[in-house]
């Protein structure tokens, strides 16, 4: 649970850097927006990268798909997310306004229905969606107001359906912004206003000074012809909003008191209130400003380098400087003068500059060209290699560095020259890194694979296999029939899901034993065995149906082999062993070390497939080995004997005997004292059975071959629960 718990969190920060390049070239990620759907086992954090990722990077191409998505989001049963998925819904409307018209409508058929829930059944968190909603419906329509009149209006007339005060204050915000701007919200204007003086006293303190704000609109905007309507129903809300109990209803009912007199008096009436032209003035400043226009800022979190711990704590960790401008350093004019003169040398050289048109047609970035002159070359000595390898020794010497790196040395030499006239000639390779911020490198105190080792090939040896025997019928209490099994390491004809097992059974009575037959308990193994591995993923195990055994003689034993397919590493099958007509129960455990298949390859090919699953998709921990030493200490002629051989082929004949798996390589030390085990190295390959991804398996030695060795096992795989679970047990295996 706790790599679990890892693995989430490290999925967690690199979606974090990932929006830090969304949000700076959106349409470098817009063709994958399917990656980043959000899955049902994601946590929240996930979740809301993932929206945030899919809101930014939306076109007027992928915004069906995005929109198809965005209606499963909104049935989940966490209100949060549902929330943050209603806010991006509205986010996507403001940045394509062809779909802002279908995102209102069913923005609308949201809060009716979250309306309803609400008063019906209280749920936490339905409050924040029918709030949010309308918040997306209130910054949708802040676009084009005239064009949602409609809107605006069907908001307003389910007003008295909503219970909720924030959702009513919304609603009663955008009715006071709104009013008198087309033919439908003017005739809306006093129903409305009637409602909200009726409804005031029984209203929260938000909602009603959104109420006395409102008012004040509706009178500052109405016609002459309608003032006296409108007059008395706002001096009787502003009467009943100064007795209120709570003060800032009753100091903003006296703020209205004294500025919108001026407005419910004619122009030319003498009851004009003095300073009347003052007072206008203010309140068109209060409640007739200008709304400002909806931006979308960066998060202010984000402004940090990607990868850097700044990045992910959120402020500025001790130590993080931002990188240097562009050209920021101060060159030295006379290393600028003399690589002036080199280049005025190198362009008057004919064949200088042959030679450099040579090489840039040939350079780190173009293989094409290199690669077509070697290739007879190549072609023979493939044959020859292939000549070679049909008599190898058992033991060949090679440079784990020249066979590891010669793909990547002409590159690196190629690099160094084009960079040669540029950085390296101006500073060291310590200052340098200075500047860029890097610590200089240290140089590495063990590879998996040293400089130089002997390579023990294992082409044309056969390993000691003792697979393990389980008990899974005792002859104390199944009348004499004692049944023992094994898994093997054959791979079943039928289907890739199947694990075999051996089952052994045996009669150690006097008497003969019948009708012995072995059923599975589930009723579900009666189901033809193809439909099931190939479908069920309930849970139960499967079997394939086996002929039973008719007799079995006193002391007589017998083999089956039973095909299982399990769905679980921790599920055992539950089956029935029928002898003499009475049932016997048994539990067959499985082993995850047999949920692979061997996957052979070679040594190149496994350490290339190493390298693409570093990081997330590799675990390892260290365990001890003993085995070696009861074997050493038997050997008559101790003191002759290869004792790191001995242990190479311990270890090796220890993994294949109780795992179904492909033995890469072996790589010995050639410098080390005799009694030196450290550097030994294996390598073994294999296909998970259930999604025939490879699963590569490295152990290296440390320590003495004389005593315990203390082993570094370490598993790389894609499917990273699998590797974790795989991991623990070949580490039981070992110890």
């Amino acid at each position: 649970m706790q790599h679990m718990w890892y693995f989430l969190d490290t999925y967690s920060l690199m979606l974090g850097n990932i929006v830090v390049f969304v949000k700076t070239m959106p349409s470098l990620f817009a063709p994958f927006y399917e990656d980043f759907f959000v899955n049902t086992s994601d946590p929240y954090q996930t979740r809301a990268l993932k929206l945030e990722i899919l809101t930014t990077i939306a076109t007027e191409s992928s915004i069906p798909a995005i929109f198809e998505e965005f209606q499963d989001y909104i049935k989940d049963p966490d209100r949060k997310f549902v929330a943050d998925t209603v806010a991006a819904i509205a986010l996507c409307a403001q940045k394509l306004p062809s779909i802002a018209t279908s995102c209102l409508e069913g923005l609308l058929a949201l809060v009716f229905y979250e309306s309803f829930i609400s008063n019906s059944v209280h749920l936490d968190g339905e409050d924040a969606v029918l709030v949010q909603a309308i918040l997306s419906i209130k910054a949708i329509v802040k676009m084009d107001p005239v064009s949602h009149e409609k809107v605006i209006v069907r908001l307003v007339r389910g007003l008295d359906k909503l219970k909720e005060p924030a959702a009513r204050s919304l609603i009663i915000w955008m009715f006071g912004e709104y009013s008198f701007m087309g033919d439908l919200t003017t005739k809306i204007v006093p129903p409305v206003l009637k409602y909200l003086a009726w409804s005031f006293v029984a209203e929260v303190v938000e909602t009603k000074l959104q109420i006395l704000n409102s008012s004040a609109k509706v009178i500052m905007r109405c016609t002459e012809e309608d003032m006296e309507e409108f007059k008395s129903i706002v001096a009787y809300v502003i009467e009943l909003a100064t007795c209120d109990l709570n003060y800032d209803v009753r100091d903003r009912a006296r703020l209205l008191s004294r500025l919108l007199p001026c407005y419910m008096t004619h122009q030319g009436s003498s009851h004009q209130p003095q300073n009347g032209d003052i007072y206008k003035e203010l309140a068109n400043h209060i409640f007739n400003g200008k709304l400002q226009p909806t931006s979308h800022p960066a998060s202010n979190y984000r402004i940090y380098l990607p990868g850097s711990l700044s990045q992910v704590v959120l402020h500025a960790a001790p130590g993080y400087a931002p990188l240097p401008k562009p050209q920021s350093m101060e060159l030295n004019h006379n290393v600028t003068a003399a690589i002036r003169g080199k280049a005025k040398l190198s362009g008057s050289d004919s064949d200088a500059e042959s030679g450099s048109s040579t090489y840039e047609s040939s350079s780190v970035y173009d293989s094409e060209s290199e690669g077509a002159g070697l290739s007879d070359r190549d072609t023979v000595e493939s044959h020859q290699a292939q000549e070679d390898n049909q008599d190898a020794p058992l033991v060949q010497i090679y440079d784990a560095s020249i066979q590891q790196g010669q793909a990547g040395q002409n590159t690196e030499e190629n690099l160094a020259d084009l960079i040669s006239t540029d950085l390296t000639e101006l500073m060291s390779k310590s200052a340098l890194e200075s500047w860029l911020d890097e610590a200089p490198a240290e140089p590495v105190v063990q590879n998996l694979t040293q400089t130089s080792s002997a390579r023990v090939s294992f082409t044309n040896r056969n390993f000691e296999r003792k697979p393990k025997l389980h008990t899974l019928l005792d002859p104390s209490g199944s009348n004499g029939l004692s049944v023992l099994y094994a898994f093997s390491p054959e791979v079943s004809p039928r289907s890739r899901l199947l694990v075999c097992v051996d089952l052994y059974f045996e009669n150690v009575t006097t008497q003969q034993l019948t009708d012995i037959t072995i059923e599975s308990e589930e009723a579900s193994s009666s189901v033809d065995f193809i439909d099931q591995t190939s479908e069920g993923y309930s849970g139960v195990p499967t079997i394939v149906p086996v002929e039973g055994i008719h007799s079995l003689a006193p002391q007589q034993m017998a083999k089956l082999v039973l095909q299982v397919h399990f769905h679980h590493h921790i599920l055992p099958l539950k089956l029935s062993v029928f002898c003499n007509g009475k049932r016997h129960p048994a539990k067959l455990h499985p082993d995850i070390a047999y949920f692979v298949r061997p996957l052979p390859m070679d040594l190149n090919t496994f350490l290339c497939k190493e390298n693409q699953l570093r990081g997330m998709f590799e675990y390892a921990r260290r365990c001890a080995f003993k085995d070696h030493l009861q074997k050493l200490g038997h050997e008559d002629s101790a003191e002759h004997i290869d004792k790191n051989l001995q242990v190479a082929q311990s270890v090796a004949s220890k993994i294949l005997s109780n795992a179904n798996i492909h033995l890469v390589s072996m790589d010995m030390p050639v410098t080390f004292s005799v009694d030196d085990a450290s550097g030994l190295c294996w390598r073994f390959s294999g296909e998970i059975l259930s999604t025939s991804k490879p699963c590569l398996i490295t152990i290296l030695a440390e320590g003495r071959a004389s005593g315990p060795l203390d082993l570094a096992v370490k598993v790389n795989s894609e499917d990273t629960v699998f590797a974790l679970n795989l991991l623990n047990r070949v580490v039981a295996i070992i110890d």
